[in-house]
């Protein structure tokens, strides 16, 4: 057996392949979980010990440093004996292509995933602040604004041109007079609309 690394090494020999576990922390702990063996002399021998992970580890739950996620774990180890039969072939460029595809779809879909819950947590959190209202409620709100001043505004002449009518029946009309008249109705149709919109949470508007 020739080429034998050290953990250090065998790590950076995993980092250069674009493998999982490229930190010698990940191999430390790949060791201690019997995923990898070392030989007598505290050395591995890389094409073995790639073997020995691509055989032991569930790759498509493995994290980028060779961590395992919560309800994934080691899958049970082979004997020592059929790891290191010679009748074993080592694992080909296309299956070391295969597992750091796999590897980079993990980390990509787990980023994903962690922006996506973060995202979540952090709307969750505004909605129950109050800070968010759906937009169901906002539509449903903004209609009814807009019928209010609809029956109003639609009310407005009628209004008006009985005041106006009273004035000239009094003799008191002057532009003054009517102009105060509309003024006086077009603010109470807005008053009207003041306060907490209709169908929103308090605090919303």
């Amino acid at each position: 057996m020739s080429g034998r690394l050290t953990q250090a090494a065998y790590a950076r020999h995993r980092k250069r392949l674009g493998l999982p576990g490229s930190t010698r922390q990940a191999v430390g702990k790949a060791v201690r979980d019997r995923r990898i063996e070392l030989d007598d002399d505290g050395k591995l021998d890389p094409e073995v010990a790639d073997r020995q992970w691509l055989e032991r580890t569930n790759a498509r739950l493995e994290g980028p440093e060779g961590e395992a996620f919560e309800g994934v774990g080691s899958v049970t180890a082979p004997s020592a004996t059929r790891s290191s039969s010679p009748t074993s072939s080592p694992p080909t460029d296309a299956e070391a292509a295969e597992l750091a595809a796999q590897s980079a779809a993990y980390r990509k879909s787990r980023a994903a995933r962690e922006r996506w819950n973060a995202e979540t947590a952090r709307l969750d959190y505004q909605r129950k602040a109050g800070d968010l209202v759906s937009q169901s409620v906002v539509r449903s709100a903004w209609s009814e604004v807009l019928r209010r001043l609809r029956e109003r505004g639609q009310a407005l002449p009628a209004r008006c041109s009985s005041q106006i009518l009273a004035l000239v029946a009094s003799g008191e009309v002057t532009e003054h007079a009517i102009r105060m008249v509309l003024e006086g109705e077009v603010a109470e149709v807005f008053r009207a609309l003041e306060g907490r919109t209709p169908g929103v949470p308090a605090g919303s508007s």
